[in-house]
């Protein structure tokens, strides 16, 4: 999934990690620098309500560091 350029997916692993949320930042299977705004999400589970609240959270924290971001 592709984020905001000035988004750094590392950044957004780290906060959703620390609520047990997993993300694959795009430092794990892209070695370009220019393209560090990517995550990988798994989509193999059955929707359930719990996966609805991460995927909320997830947007969340990307809104949260675009403002950041923005005003840095």
């Amino acid at each position: 999934m592709k984020l905001p350029n000035q988004v750094n997916s590392m950044d957004i692993y780290h906060e959703l990690i620390q609520q047990d949320i997993g993300v694959t930042p795009s430092q794990l299977f892209n070695i370009v620098e220019a393209q560090q705004h990517f995550i990988r999400l798994n989509c193999s589970f059955e929707w359930s309500e719990s996966i609805q609240n991460a995927l909320d959270t997830l947007i969340r924290t990307i809104q949260i560091k675009m403002t950041q971001y923005r005003f840095e």
